[in-house]
């Protein structure tokens, strides 16, 4: 009778060892496997971990002189960006104001920059790093594109090896050209900037001021470490009123959102054929939380369909906006965002789209944002 009680010990323990074997296997199995998910789909871990972002608006003020630019410290504002919850920082550069000969950057203008970039590390903050007011048009293409190629070559060196999930790079903002003619530019930047490195992160968007549909347009390109963006403003009207930069499309003020017929200010004088009378006359449909939800879902789903990760560099309202309008606004979209998981950056921090109140406190729906991402 013991030999039987000790025989039935042995073979429940090589049972249960079997077992755990097995469940040890399996999980390899599942680790390796989920491994190379991630190693074909080199992007998927950077898109979860971006989060809430906010453009900081500073270096692209070629209006600004250069010593006064190049000496102020952001670090409060980053330490601030931080605190509030913010997990990315998206930093637009005029590149051209910070060039020695139009071609190599200036020495304390590299060493600033590494010293920003070291600041958002160790507060754990990502950082997209940007040039805004590019030349590149139609009609100097080939000259241009190098001329750039040249500048981000620079960069790309400087910070080779540094934060592959933590700092990339956008390599145009809102490029204006003819749509097939930026894909020939693009395209063209790709090869000499992978020599210098193939493990950045670039970001690239569509021509149109980055719109969404000229994205599509732009299609998925072979390399397999690039982000897709897209900038939404829409309604231009609504989210530009008063900007003086773009008077006959927003001279007129006092929009709502969303759309109400009774709240909304009269089409004083336009000229026969101007895009302000346009826009005007669409607003109802457009100032729709479903109409933008539907715009950019689509979007997403022939992103998704030609695998390019999709995320917002630019979104935003500017600070002359109705306060209650702009509010819902941020709410709404905040929330489709959201839901389709697209990670994005707000235009912008404290400057002419401020995303705080009178007090300096965030706005409701931008915290309620951060929150949830």
């Amino acid at each position: 009778m013991r030999k039987v009680f000790d025989l039935g010990v042995n073979i429940y323990f090589k049972i249960l060892l079997h077992r755990i074997l097995l469940l040890f296997l399996l999980t390899a199995v599942w680790i390796n496997s989920h491994a190379e998910i991630h190693a074909k789909d080199p992007l998927k871990n950077v898109m979860e971990n971006m989060g809430a972002g906010v453009n900081l608006s500073h270096f692209e003020k070629y209006w600004a002189p250069y010593e006064t630019t190049l000496s102020a410290d952001i670090t409060p504002k980053l330490e601030a960006i931080r605190a509030a919850g913010f997990k990315t920082v998206r930093l637009p550069v005029h590149f051209d104001m910070f060039l020695e000969d139009g071609q190599r950057f200036k020495e304390d203008f590299l060493i600033k920059l590494g010293n920003i970039y070291q600041t958002c590390l160790s507060k754990k903050l990502k950082l997209i790093i940007v040039y805004h007011y590019g030349k590149i048009q139609n009609n100097n293409t080939d000259a241009e594109t190098a001329r750039v190629i040249k500048l981000w070559s620079q960069l790309t060196r400087l910070f080779k090896g540094s934060g592959y999930e933590d700092l990339f790079f956008e390599l145009y903002n809102e490029p204006t050209m003819d749509v097939w003619l930026w894909k020939y530019v693009i395209n063209s930047m790709f090869p000499p900037l992978r020599r210098e490195d193939p493990n950045r992160i670039f970001i690239v968007g569509g021509s149109n001021y980055n719109g969404i549909s000229e994205l599509l347009h732009l299609g998925k390109l072979d390399d397999n470490r690039i982000l897709y963006t897209f900038h939404f403003y829409e309604p231009y009207i609504f989210t530009h009123q008063g900007a003086e930069w773009t008077k006959e499309k927003t001279y007129i003020t006092g929009f709502p959102y969303p759309y109400s017929r009774r709240k909304m200010p009269e089409l004083y004088y336009a000229p026969d054929g101007a895009q302000m009378e346009a826009d005007y006359q669409r607003y109802y449909r457009e100032a729709d939380p479903a109409y933008l939800e539907a715009k950019i879902t689509n979007a997403l789903k022939e992103c998704q369909q030609r695998g390019m990760p999709l995320i917002c560099t630019e979104f935003g309202v500017i600070k002359g906006a109705p306060k209650k309008a702009k509010q819902n606004y941020l709410t709404d979209l905040t929330k489709i965002l959201t839901n389709l998981h697209i990670p994005a950056m707000i235009w912008d921090y404290d400057d002419r789209f401020t995303i705080t109140d009178e007090d300096g406190d965030l706005l409701s729906p931008i915290r309620k944002w951060i929150q949830k991402n």
